[in-house]
């Protein structure tokens, strides 16, 4: 079953959605390596709308990004068309990455862009972006990025709580 941000229970009322197309399905992104080395991927499931994920617009690398936090992905990610518009520099992975989307199609990678920074409040926090072909939105923030930065995402109030030890605790 296909679901749409612009048809969202969830997103009713958000003020920051932003229409793109075409639209995303709720399921994980899931990724593994080709040449033997192996990353971990998320189980396939059927789409689920109870996994935490919000949506909403960042600075990222100076320019503003419409991004996704969303603990369902093992990975982040930036779009490739983002990366080139906004000259992010990007390097060769170490190996490449087959990324399984929720559409059930294969994208093969092997760049990343390393320690981008995304400003939150007055902290810039860096991310390992995965460049890819992305179409709903300009970054995919996942576990990775979420468990470096302590970050507590609540769906309910659709807000994200970054409690760094040591740091003032950040609302998004």
């Amino acid at each position: 079953m296909d679901h749409r941000i612009t048809e969202c229970p969830l997103m009713a009322g958000d003020s920051q959605s932003v229409q793109r197309t075409p639209a995303t399905q709720t399921q994980p992104i899931q990724t593994h390596t080709i040449q033997s080395r192996n990353v971990p991927a998320l189980p396939a499931t059927h789409p689920r709308t109870d996994w935490p994920r919000i949506p909403g617009t960042l600075p990222v690398a100076s320019s503003y990004a419409y991004v996704l936090f969303d603990s369902r992905t093992t990975h982040s990610f930036v779009s490739s068309s983002f990366a080139t518009l906004h000259l992010l520099p990007s390097v060769p992975m170490d190996h490449d990455l087959c990324v399984s989307t929720p559409v059930g199609k294969d994208l093969m990678t092997d760049r990343i862009s390393k320690t981008c920074p995304i400003r939150i409040g007055d902290k810039e926090l860096l991310a390992d972006l995965i460049l890819l072909e992305l179409y709903d939105f300009d970054v995919i923030l996942g576990m990775d990025w979420l468990l470096a930065h302590y970050a507590l995402v609540d769906c309910n109030k659709k807000i994200v709580n970054f409690e760094i030890p040591g740091e003032e605790k950040i609302l998004l």
